[in-house]
């Protein structure tokens, strides 16, 4: 009964599954600063409270960033070039971003960022997908 249980949960886990995702930053004005890279796996969480993330180093005007170990499901991905490294994307007088960013799927929003749903990817394989940073 121990190795039937045990081989169900094995056969259950690879049945899930977990997936790679890797994503290529473009349009990188000059190699300095960072990169934050959110990764977002719900609606309400969106913008908030990543699900997963990394903050990395620029040193070229293009850089790859590797997510493991993410269940089958969708996200959206988000990025904020920090050229001074505060850690967050300044914005100007009138709200209008200083900085560089960018959302899966090219997305943009209107006035202001766009919505998961515009931006949200498939995960039930592994992806690459490429993002260029905007500037306003």
């Amino acid at each position: 009964m121990t190795i039937f249980l045990s081989l169900l949960l094995i056969f259950g886990h690879a049945q899930q599954g977990t997936y790679e995702l890797n994503v290529t930053v473009e349009n990188i004005k000059e190699p300095k600063g960072q990169l934050i890279i959110a990764i977002f796996n719900s609606k309400e969480d969106f913008l908030e409270k990543p699900f997963k993330s990394q903050t990395v180093a620029v040193s070229q005007n293009s850089e790859n960033i590797k997510f493991t170990d993410l269940p089958q499901g969708h996200y959206s991905v988000s990025i904020i070039y920090d050229e001074n490294k505060n850690g967050e994307l300044d914005k100007n007088f009138f709200g209008i971003p200083t900085e560089g960013f960018g959302f899966s799927k090219k997305s943009m929003g209107a006035f202001g960022p766009p919505s998961y749903n515009d931006t949200k990817i498939k995960m039930d394989s592994d992806e690459a997908i490429t993002i260029p940073l905007k500037y306003m």
